[in-house]
């Protein structure tokens, strides 16, 4: 598979869980969430601290991991290697 089609699969992927997603009902996971009251939602202090902790993981000390999507491409067409894509939502209740 070239390059060109792992980065369509990359853009596609997060629009399909979101669509399977969308079809799927909402359970309530707390009496406060069957109540209808909004859940708390994480300060961007918090947030910083779960993106934090989710990089200290193993699995993110065994590749070398960037964050910078043209030096992703510029590295993918030196090396001739595809590009793996980790999307997260930290922001998910």
């Amino acid at each position: 598979m070239n390059i060109n089609r792992w980065l369509k699969l990359a853009v596609a992927l997060p629009a399909l869980i979101g669509s399977i997603s969308a079809q799927v009902p909402a359970k309530p996971t707390s009496p406060k969430a069957a109540s209808g009251a909004q859940p708390k939602q994480p300060t961007q202090e918090e947030l910083i601290v779960m993106r934090d902790e989710k990089l200290a993981l193993p699995v993110f000390k065994k590749a070398n991991w960037t964050f910078d999507y043209d030096a992703a491409r510029a590295e993918s067409k030196q090396s001739g290697k595809p590009i793996f894509v980790y999307f997260s939502r930290s922001y998910a209740h």
